[in-house]
């Protein structure tokens, strides 16, 4: 599967993964974290929450795979979370590989936050 052509690789060695990311425009709270962790009680995948600043959480969850089924497990996530959370969704993407994105200028980044409908276009399998 590739991202922006580039080659997306699942091994032990790499941190590469798929995630949402979660914009919250008034920050992140305790209660925040009890709700998102309901949501996914009884979802069948173990789905982490990862607070990275008071306003950008993570969710991770270690069965998406770079594959046409992990895209369909992390449509499944994106969905409940756009349809239960008051915050901004978009979709990560980290790699961890020899060659990074670029942006318009040639600089290289390794991790890509972006909308669904941007994530699907640059998506091919």
């Amino acid at each position: 599967m590739r991202y922006k052509n580039i080659i997306l690789n699942e091994s032990a060695n790499s941190e590469s993964e798929l995630l949402c990311a979660l914009e919250y425009e008034k920050g992140y709270d305790g209660n925040d974290t009890v709700k998102l962790t309901a949501l996914f009680s009884n979802f069948g995948h173990e789905v982490i929450i990862d607070e990275v600043t008071e306003n950008l959480v993570n969710v991770r969850c270690g069965d998406i795979t770079f594959n046409a089924a992990g895209i369909v497990l992390l449509k499944a996530i994106y969905n409940i979370l756009t349809i239960n959370v008051k915050a901004a969704v978009f979709i990560g993407v980290h790699i961890d590989a020899e060659e990074w994105f670029k942006d318009e200028n040639g600089n290289a980044y390794n991790e890509d936050v972006v909308g669904w409908g941007e994530f699907i276009a640059n998506l091919n399998y």
